[in-house]
Formats: C-alpha cells, structure tokens, sequence
C-alpha cells in the first residue's frame, strides 16, 4: 500500500514539474523552433523515388461531409499535377506541406463548383515563394478561359499587396495569374520526359464537355474518370491500367435522402427541402453507380479499382453502415477494389506490378 502511495505522489510531482517546466517562455519557444524546423525540413527534404504516385486530396462531394472536394494530386517522379482542385483541398495540400515549386500544370475534367473552387489557392500556394517561372498552366475543356479569367480578377488586388508586401523576389508579380489551355476532343495534351496524360471524353451531360484522364509515366498507368454515367469511352481509354480511380453514387443512399427532404419540406412547408429532394433525385442521372462502375474495371482489365468523389459521401457515426449500403455487390463484380478518404496514397513503383494501397 505505501508502494502504492509513493508511486502515486511520485508521478503527481513529475507532472508538476513537467507542467511548471512546459510553462516556461523560452521552453516554450524551444519547443516551436524544434516544430518549425521539422516541418519545414518535411518539404524541404522530400525527394520522392522515381514512380507514379496519386494521393486524394479530396474524396468528397458537393454534399456537406468532413472530406475536402475533388482533387486528386499525380506525382511522376518530382513533378506534381493537380487533377480538380474541390474546396478543402487546397487546405489538405497545404497541411501536407507539399512541395509547390514542383507544381507542373492543373488539369480540370469539367467545370462544376467542386471541382474548381480552390484553384484561387492553389495560384497563391505554387507562387509565394516558390520561385514559379511562369503562369500557372491550366489544362481544361471549353470554358476555362473564363474561370480563370474570373479567378484572376478576384484576385488581382492580392497579387499587387503581396508584391508590395514582399517584394519581386518573393512575389513576382508577371508570373501571377494562369495560362489556360483549352482541351479538343480525345488528345494527348501533355507529352515530356517520359510522362504522357491523354484526356478522352465522358458523359456528365447535360455539363459537355466533361473529361477524363491517363497519365502513362514510363511503364506505370493510372487513370481518374472525372465525373460521368458508364461510358465506353472510358473503358476503351482505361484498358490495361494499373489503377482506375472511379467517382460514384449510391442512389439508394441519394434516394433515402431525396424522401426524407420531401417528407420534411412538406411537413414544415419549406420549399428549401422541397428543392433539395429534387436535387437528390436528379442527380443520380449524371453519375456512376459502385456496380457499374466496378463493370468498367472489369471490361477495362485494370489492376486495382479505387472509388473516389462519392455521392454521399461516407461519413460520421454511420460511416462503416453508409459504406456497407454504398458498396454492396461490387466484390461480385470486381473483386480488386477500394475506396478513397482524403489523404488515401497509391503508389507505383517503376519495373514492378506492384501497387501500394496506403489508406
């Protein structure tokens, strides 16, 4: 019993301590300058190994969930491309200290909101010292003239603070703004040091055109579907590929919702519920169920299956039973499949059929 004792009083003056010690300015500070310098050497120091990577910057949808947007960020060897840019992934780029000055081009598969919202900081997170030597490099359909147009006026005020703030060096300002290229029909729209991305066309209509997108970097493959129904085109352009990340919907999840809206818009007599049953309803017209998207991988020979942008998305304390009802049946269909949160990482090395699945 006095072993007891001791132990206890023992620990309670340790913690004491340590707190009184925890307390002091100039440990304190001592403690940031160690966080600061870990975090900077993160970005600093990060020389990733020559392959193919894609990390999901955002899983989620325009649906209200605790995922970011749409984005899915490549990486073949040291050079990065953004595939849409959703609100909240910018911020998930940021807190992921990725190494922007390495940031070689934006590719947009259509020009819905979440898909599009954070490109402003995304500008801003690739120009700030980070000694970009050029506009940044937009790749997206008819259109994206003017939403960078529009994102470059928004901004236009920040850019001149910034550079009044910091200076030329720091914030040259005739590299900000964007060089959009718009893309025509199925194409190869990049092609340099091994690494080819070719954008072919999907179904999202009555949003036309809507993009897909290949990246071939050296023996390596993966391909993001962008938004659109079962296409063919898709899975002619997919065919043989190491990883096809998918977007897709569950229209029981999207139906239940749609219900219970008009149940409520017409109990309380709220025309806000009322629109948004209709909208639950209308959208499972323009998206690819789980099984039908497992049907693409299937019939397209991919290695692995990754489902991303779901509509809704799986979250909160019903999050395991959300995606039990989202995915049921697509094992049967497909067997090789998984689905993305934010931060989700598949990499792939050079000279193997492996694929690294880091959820």
């Amino acid at each position: 019993m006095k072993f007891i004792k001791w132990t206890f009083l023992t620990a309670v003056i340790l913690f004491g301590f340590l707190y009184l010690i925890l307390q002091a300015p100039l440990v304190q500070k001592f403690i940031f300058e160690v966080s600061a310098k870990n975090a900077f050497a993160l970005s600093i120091n990060s020389e990733p190994n020559d392959g193919l990577r894609a990390t999901v910057c955002g899983s989620g949808s325009p649906m209200p969930s605790d995922s970011a947007q749409t984005c899915i960020m490549i990486e073949a060897g040291k050079k990065i491309f953004i595939v849409d840019i959703g609100d909240g992934s910018a911020a998930n780029l940021a807190r992921w200290r990725v190494p922007m000055e390495n940031l070689e081009a934006v590719f947009i598969t259509h020009l819905h909101s979440d898909h599009i919202a954070d490109l402003g900081d995304l500008h801003l997170m690739s120009w700030i010292a980070r000694d970009r030597k050029e506009k940044l490099k937009v790749y997206g359909p008819d259109g994206i003239e003017n939403v960078t147009a529009g994102f470059d006026l928004v901004y236009r005020e920040d850019y001149t603070f910034r550079n009044e703030h910091h200076g030329n060096l720091i914030a040259p300002i005739e590299v900000t703004g964007y060089k959009p290229i718009t893309i025509e029909g199925n194409s190869v729209v990049y092609d340099e040091d091994e690494l080819k991305v070719t954008a072919f066309l999907v179904n999202h209509k009555p949003v036309d055109p809507a993009y897909g997108f290949r990246f071939d970097y050296k023996d390596r493959s993966i391909v993001m579907s962008g938004d659109t129904i079962y296409d063919e085109n898709l899975i002619t352009n997919a065919r043989g590929a190491d990883v096809l990340f998918h977007e897709a919907i569950s229209n029981e999840l999207t139906s239940i919702t749609s219900k219970i809206a008009a149940e409520l818009g017409e109990e309380f007599d709220n025309n806000p519920a009322r629109h948004a049953s209709e909208i639950f309803y209308h959208i499972q017209d323009y998206h690819t169920t789980p099984i039908d998207a497992a049907l693409a991988a299937s019939k397209s020979d991919v290695k692995l299956l990754v489902f991303y942008h779901l509509v809704p998305t799986p979250q909160g304390l019903v999050k395991k039973i959300m995606a039990e009802i989202f995915f049921r049946g697509v094992t049967q269909v497909f067997s090789n499949w998984e689905y993305a949160i934010d931060g989700t990482k598949v990499t792939l090395p050079l000279d193997s059929d492996e694929i690294i699945f880091n959820k």
